[in-house]
């Protein structure tokens, strides 16, 4: 009687057993029926919920695919994007690297994956006030590309790039290459003029082959950025302006004693303080 009762339960258990797991076929284990996701499958979706702007999802999808193929670039240069729209910019930088790295393992789209990481470190860098590296970046992006646009976001192009370096050298201070940028994108202030004029020299310096000269326009000017300045027509360097004054140095030969004529061409103000608000404000609304 044991006997038949301990047959009784297990053949009950087994009927049990056999019931839930013909269900579970039809719910938790689908999976075994559908084919794996793929490296590529993966790096598609992450770029599709970049652009959605669900950055946290884009980030899920990019580590994914890293677990599939940790040498191709792109996965690193998605995790960049992605991170540094997310702002977690640390995370970003180190993934920009890596896809700098990893460039040369995709030859076919190398020099886009490289102008790509390099402006989303320059973005990132002036995010973190990182100016100079800004302009570096830049630089290295218009060099690989001078009409770069960002295949995953238009919005990222040579324009928008010039602008964020113009930004960089307004917060260190040098508004002239500032202002260069902003003139050649064809920005207009209003407070700004050119001319052509009359500077003296005000002091030289002969302990050098070339000579350094300093010269002072002799109107009452604040000088933005000077473009020329000539004497018989010889064209001087042009080494630096002290922006907001009438003053700017240049270097050449022959050396001009002090005293003596140049002609100049150059943006000036007559308001510089204004022009300086100005030429933020462009900035932010270009």
């Amino acid at each position: 009687m044991y006997i038949m009762k301990k047959l009784t339960l297990l053949f009950s258990g087994s009927l049990l057993l056999l019931s839930f797991g013909c269900e579970e076929q039809y719910s938790n284990d689908s999976f075994l029926f559908e084919p794996p996701v793929t490296y590529d499958q993966l790096i598609e979706e992450g770029w599709g919920y970049f652009t959605a702007g669900d950055y946290e999802a884009s980030i899920e999808s990019f580590i994914l695919a890293s677990e599939r193929d940790a040498t191709q670039p792109e996965v690193y240069l998605g995790l960049g994007w992605s991170y540094a729209r997310n702002i977690e910019l640390i995370k970003s930088i180190s993934n920009f690297q890596k896809a700098l790295s990893f460039a040369f393992f995709d030859p076919d789209n190398e020099t886009q994956i490289l102008a790509e990481s390099l402006a989303g470190l320059a973005l990132v860098s002036l995010a973190s006030g990182n100016y100079n590296e800004c302009i570096d970046y830049i630089d290295q992006v218009l060099l690989l590309d001078p009409a770069f646009t960002f295949s995953k976001d238009s919005g990222v192009n040579a324009v928008s790039l010039k602008i964020s370096q113009a930004e960089s050298y307004f917060y260190l201070g040098e508004i002239q290459p500032c202002f260069n940028i902003l003139h050649e994108l064809g920005a207009s202030i209003d407070n700004v003029s050119d001319t052509t004029a009359i500077g003296v020299v005000s002091h030289t310096n002969n302990t050098l082959l070339t000579g350094e000269m300093r010269v002072n326009v002799i109107e009452n000017h604040q000088l933005i950025s000077v473009i020329s300045a000539q004497s018989e027509d010889i064209n001087y360097e042009i080494i630096s302006i002290n922006e907001g004054t009438n003053e700017f140095m240049i270097s050449g030969n022959p050396i001009i004693a002090s005293g003596n004529y140049i002609s100049t061409s150059y943006y000036f103000t007559i308001d510089y303080a204004n022009f300086l608000n100005k030429l933020l404000e462009t900035i932010i609304n270009f």
